[in-house]
């Protein structure tokens, strides 16, 4: 059988892309999962393509204002080293996992917008890390199911507070 997949692995027309859930492993031809992607890219609502020079003084603009924030003393220029800066930047890279899970013969795709090295994560990560505690002190914050479930077994929910589900799209 290993053969056979390093046979198949070998051809153009065909990928191996892991699946969104149940560790499983999807071979599906690459004009299917072109397709599969586009479906995400065509939405105008949440993907828009964008000229090279555009990403290029989005960081011109970031790193300005970098400047301008340790010109005025808000952080140290070890800081924007460490933890802002934009040095060995990179493009996110775009894939999706196919949900086989909702259809084995077309599946959908959960798209996937990968970005540690894009000029923005590194704030994001200064960010999340001063804000989750924050966020955690909220009435409303879930951690995972696991306290979902003790909240609700404990009845720490609120006169007024409600229930509400949705699907997430996309998230990223």
């Amino acid at each position: 059988m290993n053969g056979k997949l390093k046979l198949l692995s070998k051809r153009q027309d065909i990928l191996f892309k892991p699946a969104d859930k149940g560790n499983k492993l999807v071979i599906m031809s690459s004009v299917q999962y072109l397709n599969m992607c586009n479906e995400h890219l065509k939405d105008g609502n949440v993907y828009e393509q964008v000229e090279l020079t555009v990403y290029r003084e989005a960081i011109d603009k970031y790193t300005n204002l970098l400047k301008k924030g340790r010109r005025l003393d808000y952080f140290s220029e070890n800081d924007i080293k460490k933890k802002f800066g934009v040095v060995g930047c990179e493009m996110a890279l775009f894939y999706c996992l196919p949900k086989i899970h909702k259809s084995l013969i077309n599946p959908p795709g959960h798209p996937i917008v990968l970005g540690k090295k894009y000029f923005l994560y590194k704030i994001g990560q200064f960010l999340h890390f001063h804000l989750l505690p924050k966020v955690k002190l909220l009435p409303a914050y879930i951690q995972d199911v696991f306290d979902f479930l003790n909240k609700i077994k404990t009845g720490q929910w609120g006169q007024r507070m409600y229930w509400i589900t949705t699907d997430v799209k996309i998230s990223h």
